[in-house]
Protein backbone atom coordinates (compact mmCIF):
# COMPACT_ATOMS: atom_id res chain seq x y z
CA UNK A 1 0.00 0.00 0.00
CA UNK A 2 1.85 3.22 -0.78
CA UNK A 3 1.24 6.45 0.53
CA UNK A 4 0.91 9.93 -0.66
CA UNK A 5 3.12 12.62 1.35
CA UNK A 6 1.45 15.67 1.64
CA UNK A 7 1.46 19.08 -0.38
CA UNK A 8 3.59 21.49 0.95
CA UNK A 9 2.90 24.96 -0.05
CA UNK A 10 6.26 26.36 -1.46
CA UNK A 11 6.15 29.89 0.37
CA UNK A 12 5.54 27.61 3.88
CA UNK A 13 8.66 26.31 2.73
CA UNK A 14 10.55 29.48 2.02
CA UNK A 15 9.49 31.03 5.34
CA UNK A 16 10.47 27.50 7.23
CA UNK A 17 13.64 28.37 5.55
CA UNK A 18 13.74 32.21 6.11
CA UNK A 19 13.51 31.40 9.66
CA UNK A 20 16.77 29.29 10.06
CA UNK A 21 18.74 32.29 8.70
CA UNK A 22 18.52 31.41 5.11
CA UNK A 23 18.00 33.96 2.20
CA UNK A 24 14.95 32.61 0.17
CA UNK A 25 13.63 33.78 -2.97
CA UNK A 26 10.66 31.78 -3.97
CA UNK A 27 9.75 31.72 -7.65
CA UNK A 28 7.25 29.84 -10.28
CA UNK A 29 9.71 29.11 -13.01
CA UNK A 30 7.25 28.71 -16.04
CA UNK A 31 8.45 25.82 -18.05
CA UNK A 32 6.35 26.37 -21.47
CA UNK A 33 8.40 24.52 -24.26
CA UNK A 34 11.84 23.12 -21.97
CA UNK A 35 12.37 20.14 -20.01
CA UNK A 36 12.08 20.41 -16.27
CA UNK A 37 15.70 19.71 -15.66
CA UNK A 38 16.78 22.43 -18.26
CA UNK A 39 14.59 25.27 -16.78
CA UNK A 40 15.84 24.87 -13.33
CA UNK A 41 19.31 24.69 -13.99
CA UNK A 42 18.66 27.69 -16.42
CA UNK A 43 17.04 29.64 -13.75
CA UNK A 44 19.80 28.78 -11.08
CA UNK A 45 22.45 29.95 -13.39
CA UNK A 46 20.52 32.75 -14.68
CA UNK A 47 19.93 33.25 -11.02
CA UNK A 48 23.70 33.77 -9.53
CA UNK A 49 22.21 30.98 -7.48
CA UNK A 50 25.17 29.06 -4.94
CA UNK A 51 23.18 25.60 -5.36
CA UNK A 52 20.03 23.97 -6.37
CA UNK A 53 18.03 22.19 -3.63
CA UNK A 54 16.01 19.27 -5.12
CA UNK A 55 13.96 16.58 -3.23
CA UNK A 56 13.72 12.94 -5.07
CA UNK A 57 12.77 9.26 -4.57
CA UNK A 58 12.79 6.89 -6.67
CA UNK A 59 9.25 7.07 -7.31
CA UNK A 60 9.27 10.31 -8.33
CA UNK A 61 12.25 9.56 -10.49
CA UNK A 62 9.75 6.93 -12.47
CA UNK A 63 7.13 9.38 -12.71
CA UNK A 64 9.14 12.41 -13.34
CA UNK A 65 10.92 11.02 -15.96
CA UNK A 66 14.19 11.48 -14.66
CA UNK A 67 14.65 14.74 -13.70
CA UNK A 68 17.49 13.78 -11.01
CA UNK A 69 19.19 12.31 -13.59
CA UNK A 70 19.16 15.18 -16.22
CA UNK A 71 20.27 17.32 -13.54
CA UNK A 72 23.38 15.84 -12.10
CA UNK A 73 24.53 15.13 -16.02
CA UNK A 74 24.17 18.56 -16.65
CA UNK A 75 24.71 20.63 -13.58
CA UNK A 76 25.76 24.61 -13.78
CA UNK A 77 26.04 24.63 -9.97
CA UNK A 78 25.93 21.79 -7.20
CA UNK A 79 23.03 19.96 -6.08
CA UNK A 80 22.12 19.33 -2.43
CA UNK A 81 19.98 15.75 -2.99
CA UNK A 82 17.14 15.29 -0.17
CA UNK A 83 15.11 12.49 0.07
Amino acid sequence: MSRLAPQLNITDIGQHLARHGLKVDVQRIPGDDIDVADALLSQAAGSGADFLAKGGTRGCEFVLGGVTRSIFRSMTVPVLLSH
